[in-house]
Order: structure tokens, then sequence, then C-alpha cells
């Protein structure tokens, strides 16, 4: 019986089976992936790979404890080997084991040096720990940074080299998601002080809304030749202003996005509430990030308050029919819009999406939910953060399931509600 990828054969062609089980995780396909991985293990139980390819899919199936388990497998079969070093890194900070995946990180960068893509590991490790002077010195070594500059680079607009003197116009080039853009983009304002002139190349979503930033000149979307004396990537700006974890740059609000021609109703008396509960589905964390609607409509309840989305894309149909909120979707068509919006709202509360961060570039009071194992930006404790002053974290306790943490989120808005009105009567 021949294989595919739909049937686990019994006639297993190994290799072939271990070079799939990434692609099936991958494509979302994980019970598949899972069986795949069991008959790995059956046809060769002393392979670590088999052992690792079914902790990663353990881990993605929400099970990190199975996951932990198989990786100390792993680590007893092969303890060296550079790649598996960095899969227990990531099962435990999966687990929030931030320390001994830290450890685990700098094992693999000994065991392998040079690769970009386990110093990017380390440097992410580095950060979510609180170590930004080594995390962000490190994180300058990825890959896909020097591409970028030396695309640029053909274009006749060379790597900047961090000197002011050096340069009176810098183009700042956005990587990663919107949420990272728009965060960075306040650095813009410290280049301009500097005498520097600005300019964001980004994608057509983003160009209003980071042509609005403080310090910025204006967005583009595509390169020109010369376009700036010379190139930077927006991820490498807290390297080169020596950001630390315990002196954070808050400006409060550092964009200033064109108003919105849609105009929500103004109801004396009743808050207006956005809320998103999706970011980006590609996004590799989306399955711990993102939060199923009917955990979020929990909210709805709560009397007084006018409720709006802002969910965008995939996700947005979710509350088409529920009567007890507005979608503004029709009214987004990229970022900007999203801003002009949430500028009319009395508080966000949202998943770690971009939403979060433009209401935090714009100072605009906001509730970020978390998982118990955040982004290494929001720290993995307290319920503030220096990045942006108006802006509560609420963190999920360890394997707290989506329905059993949104009761709290239901009181902490009663109370809300309740003493916005109080303020307002006074």
């Amino acid at each position: 019986m021949a294989e595919t990828p739909d049937s686990p054969s019994r006639d297993l062609d190994y290799d072939q089976a271990l070079r799939l089980i990434p692609q099936l995780i991958e494509s979302g396909k994980l019970t598949l992936a899972k069986a795949w991985a069991r008959k790995v293990i059956s046809a060769r139980p002393m392979d670590p790979r088999g052992w690792n390819q079914h902790a990663m899919v353990s881990a993605r199936l929400g099970d990190v404890t199975g996951a932990l388990h198989y990786m100390r497998l792993v680590a007893l079969i092969e303890p060296g080997s550079a790649e598996l070093l960095v899969n227990h890194g990531n099962t435990n900070r999966m687990r929030g084991n931030h320390e001994v995946a830290l450890k685990l990180f700098r094992r693999a960068q000994i065991a392998r040096p040079n690769d970009f893509g386990i110093d990017v590991a380390a440097a992410l490790q580095l950060l979510t720990v609180g170590n930004y002077e080594e995390g962000l010195a490190v994180y300058e070594r990825r890959w896909s940074r020097w591409k970028a500059l030396e695309e640029l680079g053909n274009h006749g607009v060379a790597a900047w080299d961090g000197d002011p003197s050096s340069a009176s116009s810098v183009v700042c080039v956005i990587e990663q998601g919107a949420g990272d853009a728009v965060q960075f983009v306040r650095y813009a304002a410290d280049l301009s002080r500097a005498g520097i002139e600005v300019i964001v190349y980004c994608t057509p979503p983003l160009a209003r809304l980071l042509g609005a930033a403080r310090g910025v000149k204006h967005a583009v979307t595509r390169i020109k030749p010369n376009m700036a004396d010379a190139a930077e990537m927006i991820m490498s700006l807290p390297f080169r202003f020596g950001t630390r974890a315990e002196s954070l740059p808050a400006p409060g609000r550092y964009i200033d996005p064109p108003e919105h021609p849609f105009r929500l109703p103004v109801s004396p008396g009743r808050p207006r509430v956005g809320v998103c509960w999706a970011g980006n589905p590609n996004h590799q964390r989306d399955q711990q990030r993102s939060c199923p609607f009917s955990a979020m409509a929990m909210l709805f309840d709560v009397e007084g308050i006018d409720f709006y989305t802002l969910q965008v894309g995939q996700g947005a149909a979710d509350a088409e029919q529920d009567a007890r909120v507005v979608s503004l979707s029709d009214h987004i068509d990229d970022f900007a819009d999203t801003a002009g919006l949430i500028d009319q709202l009395d508080l966000v509360i949202t998943v770690d999406s971009a939403v979060a961060h433009i209401a935090g570039a714009l100072d605009r009071p906001c509730w970020v939910l978390l998982h118990w194992v955040a982004d290494w930006r929001w720290g993995q404790n307290g319920a503030t953060t220096g990045w942006y002053p108006n802006t509560r974290l609420e963190r999920r306790e360890l394997v707290e399931e989506w329905d059993d943490f949104m009761p709290r989120i239901v009181d902490r808005l009663t109370a809300w509600r309740d003493e916005l009105l109080a303020d307002h009567k006074s």
C-alpha cells in the first residue's frame, strides 16, 4: 500500500514520514501529524527525531506537559544535537520555563555556532527574561535583516552605521508583523530629533498610519533608487538607541492618524468599547494568542455599554449574528482606519494583535488579553507595560482556558463601567 499524506500506511517510508510531519504541522493538520509521528516512533523507537516530532505535535495541540516529557526522552537519546536543543528550548518556553529554555538555546549556540536561526531563538529568549542589552545585540544577527539591507544596497541605499552625523535621511524598513511596525515606529521621533529625515518603507495597509507617526517625513510602499542616505530595519532601532527593560521609551501618544469619516454615535451614559479576538491567522503562535469569539462574547452581557468589533479578515464574520455588538469591518480598509475608529472609543479590549499596539500608540485605554506565556515585549508578569502607559495587561493563568478566564474580565469591565459613570455624574 503506497503511503499518502492523508493515510499513514503499514509500509512506512521512514525518511519521507519524517519530512512530512513538519509539513502537516505547518498546515494545521495536527491529528494527522500525530498519527504519522506515532508510526515513526513505532518503526524506530530509539531514533530521537521521531520523539522530537511527537513533541512538536503535542505542543501545538496544547499538551505542553506531554511535549516536555517527549523532549526529555530526546535529551537522553541524543543530548548534543543543536536542532533538538532548540526544540527542547521552545517546549520549555511554551511551559513558562524561561531560564531553562535560555540555557538550552545557549547550548544550541555552542553546538552550532553562527546559525542565525538559533541566534534569533536565543535573542528572543534573552528579551523574554528582560535582558535587553544582550538580547537586542544578538537579535542583530538575524538573517532577514541582512537580506533586506542588501536589497536596499542594490538600490543605492547603504546600511546605516548608527552615527547620526553620517546620514541626513534614513529609510526605516518594517519587518515581522504590523504590530511590530507600530510599536517601533516610536523611534522615528528620536531619529528626527537627531536631525535625520525619516522615511518608512512598509506595506500599503500600514502606509497611512505609519506616515502619521511623529518624526516620520513620509511612508512609501516601493523601493526607489537612492531614496535615502542610509537604511535601517525598524526592529533594529531599539538596539541603536540602547533600549533597556527598566527604561523603555514611553512617549505616550506618538501617532496622530487622520480622522475617520465614519463617526460613532454618542449615547450619553453609555461608554463605547471596541473588541478584537483574533490576530493574524498565519502567526506561528496564533493558537495561543487568539480567543474564540464565544469567549469574547461573554463581555457583551455587561449592560450599559455600546460594543463594537474591530475585527477584520478571518474571524470578522463570527459576530454577524450577535445583535449585542456592532461590526466596524465595513469601515476599515487599512490600519489608519482602525486607528481612526479606536480614537473614538472609551476602551479597547483585545488579544495580542496589531490592534493592541495601535491603541497603545494612540495612548488610548486598552486591555490586552494574554496567553500565560506572553510574547517577550509584554514581559511575563505584571499588569502594566513600559511600552504603553495606558495599557493594562490581563494574563491567563497557567493552562487556563479562555472560558475560565473571561468571567474575570467581565467583572473588571463591570467595575470599570460603574467607575466611569460615577466619575461622569460627579
